[in-house]
């Protein structure tokens, strides 16, 4: 469903934990209403969460604890930021109706689910985007551009440092998946945006709990290094980024505007060795997205975090899993992007909160 010109865009929340909560923070604020949302309902499982005291719902909006009685109240836009293992169900279905759908990553939690959800995205009406929302981040934004822009030459190595607490908020999760499933989700999907390129293949080794190391071959001949766990905790959840060209090196900490330089002269001298970085027109990455894929449906653009490109970042998450469940050995990244069932059968529906 597309509003028409003027009328306000319909959006309904799926999951009020984690992204779900920031995603009503943003859409109880007069931000969402400049930019021509109104949230209509949310859907939430769990009845304690749904009445917390704290929970401000905007205007109107419904609360429902079925997905059945959410999903039969009419919205252009789907927020889905219930668990991955309703992910293919929930999704699915509001497609099916003609919704527009942005759900949380990861967007499966294996190839063949990944594979039927792009199947059925590329046989809907509506947009299916991925909310992505590292890769809008300010300071990855930057070095983006300064990639884009080849101001230091060919970008020659790519790394983040990642505090293991960087999960989102939500029931702790421990062990192996978790510790490249939650930052890796964002990580991997903010080094493609970054060097505009995807992965081929990767070697993993991961020890739960305490850490996580993947070294990534990036199609441009980069090599991307994702280091989980051995950060400072108390470091930025987007982590440390570090980036070498062939004339120069860039940083991001997470906070603030990224930082880059140019290299001596052979001769030692460089008058002024640090590059001006543009700041991009927005400071909260999660609007960033949001407007992202609101544009999409109002124009009939594509999405930034479609699911056809944000295919080959689960790729990558699913190849870490699978080498460091082998004890490290080498895996190449399936090509996620161009797989799929395109059946249009409607898939079982996953049990979720009375539905």
């Amino acid at each position: 469903m597309t509003p028409p010109a003027g009328a306000p865009m319909t959006v309904g929340l799926a999951g009020l934990g984690g992204m779900g909560g920031a995603f009503l923070r943003r859409l109880a604020t007069p931000r969402a209403a400049l930019r021509g949302l109104r949230l209509d309902w949310v859907f939430e499982p769990d009845p304690d969460l749904l009445a917390a005291p704290a929970l401000t719902l905007p205007g109107s909006a419904a609360a429902f604890h079925t997905i059945d009685a959410a999903l039969d109240a009419p919205v252009d836009l789907l927020i889905d930021c219930t668990s991955s293992h309703a992910r293919l169900a929930i999704t699915a279905e509001a497609l099916f109706r003609g919704r527009h759908v942005l759900c949380a990553p990861p967007l499966a939690r294996d190839s063949d689910s990944a594979a039927r959800i792009a199947g059925i995205a590329a046989r809907a009406e509506g947009w299916l985007a991925v909310a992505q929302t590292w890769r809008f981040e300010p300071g990855l934004r930057q070095l983006r551009r300064l990639v884009r822009d080849g101001t230091l030459g060919a970008p020659q190595g790519l790394s983040v440092l990642v505090p293991a607490g960087s999960r989102p908020a939500g029931p702790p999760r421990r062990g192996l998946h978790a510790l490249l499933r939650d930052p890796g989700a964002h990580a991997f999907d903010a080094a493609r945006a970054v060097l505009g390129s995807d992965a081929s293949g990767v070697s993993c080794s991961a020890d739960a709990p305490d850490g996580a190391r993947a070294h990534f071959e990036m199609t441009c001949g980069t090599l991307f290094t994702f280091d989980c766990g051995r950060a400072d905790p108390a470091a930025h959840p987007c982590g440390c980024w570090r980036l070498t060209f062939e004339r120069g090196t860039a940083r991001w900490d997470g906070t603030g505007p990224a930082a880059a330089w140019a290299n001596a002269d052979p001769g030692g001298n460089c008058a002024d060795p640090s590059i001006p970085l543009p700041l991009p027109d927005t400071d909260d990455a999660l609007l960033a997205c949001l407007d992202d894929v609101v544009a999409a449906i109002r124009t009939g653009a594509r999405p930034e975090t479609r699911v056809r490109d944000n295919a080959c970042s689960l790729a990558m998450l699913l190849a870490a899993l699978d080498s460091a469940e082998t004890g490290g050995r080498r895996v190449p990244v399936a090509d996620l992007a161009h797989a799929g069932d395109v059946t249009d059968r409607r898939p079982r529906r996953a049990h979720i909160g009375g539905a």
